[in-house]
């Protein structure tokens, strides 16, 4: 594994699979919005779980999947921005559990709205709205990273 540590807005450590792809961990002290680095194809198992102040996620466009318990008991968790435009992630059942989803915003790419109004898990968001309302001027920037180890 490789420990990376976010640049900007201090995040603490977070872990990735050597090969960049599987977002592994990120401590529960993360706080405020986290985006998530472009390579990242999955986020693993309980990767934010406990993250109680994390309050936005961004993923990028190579993510494909997220797994069980990805977001669990993030509870300040306000929006899910999906930055991929070609197909509706995959996530699993239990990927959002104990996330308000009457209010957390899931933002994602116009011409998927309805698809991810209409797919299990991401139907559960009451509040899907489009990237391109939701941020006029398409500016999404995904933080540097630095390595440690």
């Amino acid at each position: 594994m490789t420990v990376l540590s976010i640049i900007e807005n201090n995040y603490p450590e977070t872990i990735v699979s050597n090969d960049g792809k599987r977002f592994i961990h990120c401590s529960i002290f993360a706080q405020g919005e986290f985006c998530l680095p472009n390579g990242i194809t999955d986020i693993g198992i309980e990767a934010f779980a406990g993250c109680r102040q994390l309050t936005a996620i961004k993923i990028p466009a190579s993510t494909c999947k997220i797994a069980f318990m990805a977001f669990s008991k993030c509870t300040d968790l306000k929006s899910v921005t999906i930055l991929n435009r070609t197909n509706v992630i995959s996530a699993d059942e239990a990927a959002f559990s104990d996330i308000d989803k009457n209010t957390c915003m899931l933002i994602v790419p116009e011409q998927l709205v309805f698809a991810y109004k209409k797919t299990p898990v991401w139907s559960e968001f009451k509040n899907i709205v489009s990237l391109e309302k939701s941020n006029s001027n398409n500016t999404y920037s995904i933080h540097s990273l630095k390595q440690v180890i």
